[in-house]
């Protein structure tokens, strides 16, 4: 009977322990799964957080590359509409300039064979000073008559160009009309610069009242000026094609000849100029 007691104290000892054991194995057991949710709880949050900063990263370069782009833009439209109003300055000085020819007694040769003209290069302002070594330059434009229609052609822009070295005092400016009389110099035009004088003559035109001339020369030049100087020569100057304000004033890349022969593209700020040189041309 003892020994049964005692055997049956030994078996609930056993199951006592037995139970504690299992406790501490769940608790272990639940202790480490909750450090492993906590863990992957950080993990998540830190991944969160850095997925956070980046997408604020991302869209604050976003932005900067967006006000930079939209600035680059906005640059170029200044840049732009500068230079399309300083062509279109160029073209309605240039008709000043015609109509003040057309206006002035001293140029009636000019007035009298206008109709004989192929082309005009007008050239509103030709700035020319120096002391020992000089230069000139200016900008303008061609306008070409059509020889079956006689209408004259949108503008092309040109810039004309020297440097001469001798004894010059003083400081020029002058209103220049040049008279392309030929078909060679009308070619030449269309080629990207080239120099008066050589194979493409220049002669400077007959000016005053009653003037004639029995000059031969693919260009005669005709001038008037307040400086210093006492006419202006054009014998070597340089013209070149200004390709960059025929793109911008006409809104594509276009050559002279897309311009003058092709006549592929307009520009209504060139009626005023073309209207006063054919009336001028017809005599009316």
């Amino acid at each position: 009977m003892k020994h049964a007691a005692r055997l049956l104290s030994i078996v609930c000892l056993l199951v006592f322990v037995a139970c504690g054991q299992g406790d501490k194995t769940e608790k272990a057991t639940v202790s480490e799964s909750e450090k492993a949710t906590e863990m992957a709880k950080e993990k998540a949050e830190e991944t969160t957080e850095m997925e956070q900063e980046k997408a604020e990263e991302t869209t604050e370069m976003e932005q900067e590359k967006a006000e930079e782009t939209t600035e680059m833009a906005k640059e170029k439209a200044e840049e732009t509409t500068e230079i399309a109003n300083e062509q279109q300055g160029i073209v309605d000085k240039a008709r000043v300039t015609f109509e003040s020819f057309m206006a002035d007694k001293n140029q009636s040769w000019l007035q009298e064979n206008l109709n004989q003209a192929k082309g005009l290069i007008i050239i509103p302002s030709l700035l020319k000073a120096g002391f020992v070594i000089g230069g000139s330059g200016g900008s303008g434009v061609l306008i070409v008559k059509d020889d079956k229609t006689g209408q004259w052609s949108e503008p092309a822009f040109y810039t004309l160009g020297s440097g001469t070295f001798g004894l010059q005092i003083g400081a020029e400016a002058a209103e220049v009309i040049m008279m392309v009389r030929t078909q060679k110099a009308v070619d030449a035009l269309f080629t990207s610069s080239f120099k008066l004088g050589g194979d493409t003559s220049i002669a400077v035109g007959p000016v005053g009242v009653g003037a004639k001339s029995n000059i031969v020369a693919d260009i005669f030049s005709f001038s008037r000026t307040k400086g210093a100087y006492v006419g202006v020569s054009l014998e070597g100057s340089v013209i070149s094609t200004r390709g960059k304000w025929n793109e911008t004033y006409y809104g594509k890349a276009v050559s002279p000849v897309d311009i003058i022969v092709k006549r592929s593209v307009s520009n209504p700020g060139s009626k005023a100029l073309r209207t006063s040189v054919a009336k001028a041309a017809a005599g009316k």
